[in-house]
């Protein structure tokens, strides 16, 4: 609670404090992570990165998370490299850290949409067109990818017969307008 308040304020005497703890790698440095990402202190970039990496520390998906929430353009590889891992995994649930994979591609489809990165364009489409992204629990991932396609405008103009295609493939009036509005952001930079 108190680094959620921390952030909220954006509390900066409090970042020497905060980086401290994310020294002792353990669950509970989500917290601090998650602070210092919201406050966009970009020291804590490599911080969050051991985090990641360390398999003591646990929660590894909430660190990504907050990885992409700092929007340090240094996690654009590392970020590129999570997208590849997913589109070469068949089936994100069937791994046996599946939850995690699903919202560690969310947040990495969130990253690279924000960013605009070119290289992800393609992966994203890949990852849109498999079947098994319609059932519910991927909901949030494919969001995420609508999103960040969206955000590309026309460079993601491959993009748009799988857009359409999904809004036939899903019964769901707010996600059919939300690739409505994707389309549009393509296509309408596209003619100007």
């Amino acid at each position: 609670m108190a680094c959620r308040v921390i952030a909220q304020y954006n509390y900066t005497q409090a970042v020497p404090a905060l980086m401290k703890f994310l020294e002792k790698p353990n669950w509970s440095c989500v917290y601090p992570a998650r602070a210092l990402a919201k406050m966009k202190v970009s020291k804590s970039y490599e911080s969050i990165m051991k985090l990641i990496n360390d398999k003591s520390a646990g929660n590894r998906k909430y660190f990504v998370e907050a990885l992409a929430q700092l929007d340090d353009k240094r996690a654009i590889r590392f970020f590129l490299d999570r997208l590849d891992r997913a589109v070469k995994t068949p089936n994100l649930r069937r791994q046996s850290d599946s939850t995690w994979s699903l919202e560690e591609t969310k947040s990495t489809a969130q990253f690279l949409g924000r960013h605009k990165v070119l290289q992800a364009v393609e992966p994203l489409t890949q990852l849109l067109a498999r079947d098994y992204i319609r059932v519910r629990p991927y909901r949030k991932l494919l969001n995420s990818i609508v999103v960040a396609l969206g955000r590309f405008g026309p460079l993601a103009a491959k993009a748009t017969p799988v857009l359409r295609q999904m809004r036939y493939k899903i019964k769901n009036k707010s996600f059919h307008e939300l690739v409505k509005k994707s389309i549009g952001l393509i296509e309408v930079k596209k003619t100007q």
